[in-house]
């Protein structure tokens, strides 16, 4: 309890009564129901985003989608599939850089307003005009020009909108969502399975429409960004935003909120005396170039763990062990539920164990069920051996959840790395590593399970091993430190802006080397 010396009643009170406020606060400003609220709406970007891109997975496994592309005419059709889940993931990269643009000039909702219409107009094309091969492919474009616009959307506002000691539980949010988007589009794959209606695989994807509606028709309950506000020069508007999030019993005259709106607007105003935050300056700019290789490390040892294949290919798999297609949308469902319950835990545990032991443990576990599945499938994909398939089929179950450890984490340190100026240049170079990696392992996949079988995973096996290893010795840990001190992390002190009485989050040395 708050001492009455030290209590934040008393707007004179020096540093110990803030930090004391900091502290008290901290444990129950999480449960402000305007932070609350503020992230859950730009969760929902997340969820369009894994609706989007994983409704094509069990849809290829759709009779319904397999008979209306006649999939028997087509000569190669592994290049095929490829491209179909391929083009998504084009989308994206370029849409990316489209997002960026709009969420800063415009802010952070019209970055997410504009991602949330390409994704209906995308969908819509999808579901309800794709009449041919060619205009199918240039529908998963389209949904993946705004989906993938979505996430990054979702990960930069929420970061924005989150605060220092629980942004990993609130920002981590976004990993939740997408985990949730999903396992739901997995379920409702499954139950249309079953549906004897012509054309049955339209439906799924038709659905997808009420999220992005949603999205948007919710916008105007949700606060801009405090952080976009002040870079804007829009001073009051964003010590308002900071306020209502600050909003306390334990502060009812807003001293802290106050505090940290003065910290936000003095970074502002410091960042205006900087270089400007341009596309050049994430490569040309030494802590710039280091942010980059750091989400892009990050990134890159979350999809070389192969899990974009085995989600968008997941039902190939259990073909391969011999299981009907039912028993494949089944085992798909099952396998992307395990994503949201997951996701609920690693929300409360990142702050606590930090984001570079979750990240680290994804890669150098799920090599090892790779291995072991590989081998599984090597001895008993051709037998008759029910026991051996149900093994293997378990290892990929224990696989993902082993991944799992990175999908939370991953996002909230791409969404935290960077400074207001780069945020969200930033986060299109993080997420942008993901979709590449993504277009690689989509595109390479059904050829290399045709040619190499349970020999391609050793691929995603060695690829994880590499990089859990390159995590473990160059990953820095940002849990506890607040977005504007992150740049304290990379020895940037002079682009720190100092405000007499702002309480913090201290940065150590030790912290400060291990990004050195």
């Amino acid at each position: 309890m708050v001492s009455e010396k030290n209590t934040i009643h008393h707007v004179e009170s020096g540093p110990i009564g803030l930090a004391e406020v900091h502290k008290a606060a901290a444990s129950h400003r999480a449960l402000n129901s305007r932070v609350v609220w503020n992230n859950i709406w730009g969760s929902i970007g997340g969820f369009i985003f894994g609706w989007s891109n994983n409704v094509i997975g069990t849809t290829l496994a759709q009779p319904s989608f397999v008979d209306y592309f006649k999939f028997s005419t087509i000569k190669n059709l592994e290049g095929f599939i490829g491209a179909v889940v391929c083009m998504y993931h084009v989308g994206g990269l370029l849409g990316f850089f489209a997002q960026s643009y709009v969420s800063d000039k415009y802010g952070r909702k019209k970055g997410a307003l504009w991602a949330a219409s390409i994704v209906i107009i995308g969908q819509t094309l999808t579901g309800a005009c794709a009449q041919n091969n060619g205009m199918l492919l240039f529908a998963r474009f389209v949904t993946g020009f705004g989906g993938w616009p979505c996430a990054a959307a979702s990960v930069t506002y929420c970061s924005e909108l989150s605060i220092a000691e629980t942004r990993g539980f609130l920002a981590g949010i976004v990993g939740f969502s997408i985990g949730l988007g999903y396992a739901t589009t997995a379920w409702v794959g499954a139950a249309f399975f079953h549906v004897d209606v012509a054309n049955t695989w339209r439906i799924p994807v038709l659905i997808g429409l009420a999220f992005p509606a949603a999205y948007i028709l919710l916008m105007p309950t949700v606060d801009e960004s405090p952080r976009w506000l002040s870079q804007q020069g829009r001073y009051e508007e964003a010590r308002d935003v900071v306020r209502r999030m600050h909003r306390s019993s334990f502060d009812p005259n807003n001293i802290y909120a106050d505090s940290e709106a003065a910290q936000l607007r003095a970074q502002a105003e410091l960042d205006k005396t900087l270089p400007d935050g341009t596309w050049a300056s994430l490569w040309t700019k030494p802590g710039n170039r280091k942010r980059c290789m750091f989400v892009i490390l990050a990134a890159t040892g979350q999809m070389c763990t192969g899990v974009g294949a085995i989600l968008s290919f997941g039902p190939t798999l259990y073909a391969g062990l011999g299981y009907n297609t039912s028993q494949q949308l089944f085992f798909s469902a099952g396998f992307n539920s395990i994503s949201p319950l997951e996701s609920i835990f690693m929300m409360y545990i990142v702050d606590k164990v930090g984001r570079k032991v979750l990240i680290a443990c994804c890669p150098l576990l799920s090599s090892i069920c790779l291995f072991v599945y590989a081998a599984l499938v090597r001895f008993y994909a051709n037998s008759d051996d029910r026991t051996g398939k149900a093994a293997a089929v378990a290892l990929l179950f224990l696989y993902f959840f082993c991944y799992l450890f990175i999908e939370v984490a991953v996002f909230v340190l791409i969404g935290e790395m960077f400074p207001l100026k780069t945020r969200s240049k930033g986060v299109t170079v993080g997420l942008s590593t993901i979709a590449f990696h993504s277009i690689w392992t989509t595109v390479a996949t059904p050829r290399g399970l045709a040619v190499g079988g349970y020999r391609f995973m050793f691929l995603f096996g060695g690829l994880s091993v590499i990089f859990g290893i390159l995590i473990v010795l160059y990953l820095p840990e940002t849990k506890g430190v607040s977005l504007e001190h992150i740049a304290l992390l990379l020895g940037e002190d002079e682009e720190v802006a100092k405000v007499s009485g702002h309480a913090s989050p201290a940065v150590s040395g030790d912290e400060k080397a291990n990004s050195n």
